[in-house]
């Protein structure tokens, strides 16, 4: 299975959660989730649904090429628009 590691890592940095935080959503170790934000290691079926959801993406999301990356983080609230 190839993961998109590196979206992975964006969208938990944007969400501003640590690993421990994510780690406690999936039922896993923030090591562990270092581990997959690494390359290290791949996470199980169940762990990536839990993984992609705690991200608040798709699990089809974390399954994608890296270039895909770009439309999956929304613009913060209040930024991007002009009054």
């Amino acid at each position: 299975m190839a993961l998109n590691f590196n979206l992975a890592r964006k969208r938990r940095r944007w969400l501003e959660r640590t690993q421990d935080e994510i780690g406690v959503a999936v039922g896993v170790t923030g090591q562990t989730i270092s581990r997959w934000e690494n390359g290290e290691r791949e996470p199980r079926s169940s762990e990536l649904k839990l993984w992609a959801r705690a991200l608040g993406l798709a699990p089809a999301e974390l399954l994608s090429e890296p270039d895909a990356e770009s439309s999956t983080e929304p613009e913060p609230a209040g930024k991007g628009t002009a009054s």
